[in-house]
Formats: structure tokens, C-alpha cells, sequence
């Protein structure tokens, strides 16, 4: 049993937040009530608790739970002390209804940032998407599951995530995913791939902002920053603010350089129909190779809905720098923590409700751990009842 001191070191979810595991019980069971031995609540607690304990494939998972100890199973009030098999763990989660998990997992997260992160200014949201590359099949021509995903900048937490149907794109699917969400108080952050004034129209129209990235998919928009910017002397320009700073890490020591300007935001809303234009921005990346010497500079351009005023350059580099989280504590967690790239899982919904549960345990661990992912994962997995309490399941 715990000692005093673990039953300190776990978060208490209750009084404030439901726990965890009560999400799934909004989630609909499409079984019939003759012949099911185990409640889908009960499997999708045990899913996430063998994901928590660094079991990573369904095979795995289903054989970490099969050696749960009689006192886990005891306290979980497993049906004569049987754990669901491989079979049933397959079963459930091929034809899972993935859109009531995702909303349900969703309310809860939302829930618990109201409860402990109350949004500060502008609190950022990146939407990126990834290619679950182990889900395709060559030999029947079956094309590797893409979802999209929406990553709270600071928390690292994924908010919403959502499989893009085969016969579209990440283009297509994006409008009906930001409907999704919950936009009051946020900046929405884009690559230039979603870069379009209708995206743009639909998140103001939310009461939300964005900050979008500009490449040459809008390349007469991104001629006119160019040349702009590259004026010889920009800052000379009183609408022009200028922001700087040096990163250290990784063996590179990385300069970045921020120039903003208002001057433009009638021009691109009349000449590019693009909605409440705040500021457009330049960043320079100029990166110094510690170990070769070498340097690389280079450079991009972006346009927001936030005005300079109070949303000013040290803010816009916060909210451009934090974006790229979506990929160093979202995808490359998934990929190389929970083995989402090598998982093999193809059929139906299964590897759209695999990668759902990885989400969650990632945002659980990141709201209420005390460490990083591997950490945590590492803590909780050498003490199966600590790792109970902390999913929500109550002591006996």
C-alpha cells in the first residue's frame, strides 16, 4: 500500500476536477450488454494505466495487464479478478467511436485548465499535423493514417486531435477541427501550409487570434514583406519595432532577431483580404555551430491579428518560438517515448484511437507530474498503486 509521503506526492484531482478516468464513461459503448464481461470505462482505464507504465504496442499492453497483481485487481473491482484479454483490448478499440473519445478527453482537459492554468493574455495554441507512418500498408495500398492536433504552447498538452479522412487533406479537415475548439482568449499558431484569410476570418469571428506563418504558397503576400524588410534601413521607420535574443543549447548558440511593423495592415486587409491585420513580422535565425564554426542565418515572415499595442515584439517572438513545441514535446515525444511511428496498428479505428490514448497520457503526465514524460512514466511504473491513484482510481 502507500505510504503517507507517495499519497502526498499525488495530485489531487478530485474536489476541483473530475478524475481522469471519468472521462471515459462519456464515452458511448458500441457492445451489447449480453456476453460483455468488462465495462469500456474499466478497459480504457487499463489501457491508459499500461501506456503510463511504459508498454507501448497492444500486445504489450494487454500483457502488462494480464500480470496485474491480485490487490490491483482488487482494487479496479475486476469481475472475479479477470483482466480483459488481447482480443477484447483489439475489439475495443478497433471500433471505438474516436470522435466522442477525442471530445470527451477534450472537456477534460479543458476542464482542468480552467481549474489549475487559468489562460494568461494570448495564451497560445498550435495546430500541426503528423503522419502515423506505421499505419500504412503497401501490399493493399492502404495510405498511413494523418491527424491533426491542437497543443496548448506552454503546457505542452494536447487539446484536440482528430483524423483527417482519406479522401481530403490537412487543408480540407482544418475548418471543421478549429470548430471544435474553443478559440475566447487564444492565438491560434499556423505553418504556412494553413496560411489562408478564410482561416484567418473563422478564428477572429471565435473571438480568437492568429499568427500564421508566410512562405510561398502567398507569395505575393510574402513578396510584399520581403520587400519591406529588406529596405535598407527598416528601423529607421517609426512603425518598425525590433526585438533580440540568443538561445544556447544542443552545441549551437542561435541569434534571433525580430522586426515588426503596423505600416502594412491596411494595405494587406485592401490588396489581400486578409481580416483584422495586428502587426506582419520578420524573424532572422542566425546560428553559430559551436563545435564547427560554422553559421547559417535564416530568415521568415509571419502576420498576426494582435496589434503592437500591448502585444508587442518580445511577446510575438514568445508566442512564434513556443509553436514549434508542437513537434519537440507533441510528435517527437509520441515517436520516440511511445514508439507511435514504429507502432504496426493499420485496421479501422485502432491506430486513431491508440495515438488518442497516447495524447492523453502525455497531457495527464504533463498537468499533474512532477517531471518529465520518461520520468514520470519511470516513477509511476514501480508502483502499480501509485500509478492507480494517480489515474483516479480510489483507494480501497
Amino acid at each position: 500500500m502507500l505510504t503517507s509521503s507517495e499519497k502526498e506526492e499525488i495530485p489531487c484531482m478530485e474536489h476541483v476536477v473530475r478524475p481522469f478516468i471519468a472521462v471515459f464513461s462519456d464515452v458511448p459503448d458500441f457492445r451489447h450488454a449480453q456476453g460483455k464481461r468488462h465495462r469500456l470505462p474499466l478497459v480504457l482505464t487499463l489501457v491508459t494505466l499500461a501506456l503510463i507504465n511504459q508498454q507501448n504496442s497492444l500486445g504489450q499492453i494487454a500483457a502488462w495487464v494480464h500480470g496485474l497483481d491480485g490487490q490491483a485487481r482488487q482494487r479496479l473491482h475486476l469481475r472475479h479478478n479477470r483482466v480483459p484479454s488481447y482480443a477484447t483490448f483489439r475489439r475495443v478499440l478497433l471500433q471505438i467511436d474516436t470522435a466522442a473519445l477525442a471530445q470527451a478527453l477534450q472537456a477534460w482537459v479543458e476542464e482542468v485548465l480552467r481549474a489549475y492554468f487559468p489562460a494568461a493574455t494570448w495564451q497560445g495554441l498550435a495546430i500541426d499535423g503528423k503522419t502515423l507512418r506505421g499505419s500504412a500498408d503497401e501490399e493493399v495500398d492502404l495510405p498511413a493514417l494523418q491527424v491533426l492536433n491542437a497543443m496548448i504552447h506552454s503546457l505542452g498538452v494536447v487539446l484536440q486531435s482528430q483524423a483527417i479522412p482519406a479522401q481530403t487533406n490537412e487543408l480540407g479537415a482544418i475548418r471543421s477541427f478549429l470548430e471544435k475548439i474553443v478559440l475566447t482568449g487564444r492565438v491560434v499558431s499556423f505553418d504556412a501550409l494553413y496560411a489562408h484569410p478564410d482561416l484567418a476570418q473563422l478564428i477572429v469571428n471565435r473571438d480568437g487570434h492568429y499568427l500564421m506563418r508566410v512562405k510561398a504558397n502567398q507569395l505575393h503576400l510574402l513578396r510584399a514583406f520581403e520587400t519591406w524588410f529588406q529596405d535598407p534601413a527598416p528601423t529607421r521607420q517609426p512603425e518598425t519595432y525590433l526585438y533580440s535574443t540568443t538561445v544556447k543549447g544542443h552545441g549551437r548558440l542561435v541569434q534571433y532577431t525580430l522586426r515588426t511593423t503596423e505600416a502594412l495592415n491596411a494595405y494587406v486587409q485592401l490588396e489581400f483580404h486578409w481580416p483584422c491585420v495586428g502587426q506582419v513580422f520578420q524573424i532572422q535565425r542566425r546560428c553559430l555551430n559551436l563545435s564547427t564554426g560554422e553559421v547559417t542565418t535564416t530568415i521568415h515572415y509571419a502576420i498576426t491579428s494582435l496589434k503592437a499595442h500591448p502585444a508587442g515584439p518580445a511577446t510575438l517572438f514568445r508566442l512564434w518560438h513556443q509553436h514549434w513545441n508542437v513537434e519537440t514535446k507533441g510528435h517527437w515525444v509520441l515517436d520516440t517515448v511511445f514508439g507511435e511511428d514504429r507502432s504496426s496498428a493499420r485496421k479501422a479505428h485502432l491506430p486513431e484511437a491508440l495515438s488518442l490514448m497516447r495524447k492523453a497520457v502525455i497531457s495527464l503526465l504533463r498537468l499533474f507530474g512532477q517531471d518529465g514524460i520518461t520520468r514520470n512514466r519511470s516513477r509511476l511504473s514501480a508502483n502499480v498503486d501509485s500509478a492507480l491513484s494517480f489515474v483516479g482510481v480510489p483507494l480501497e
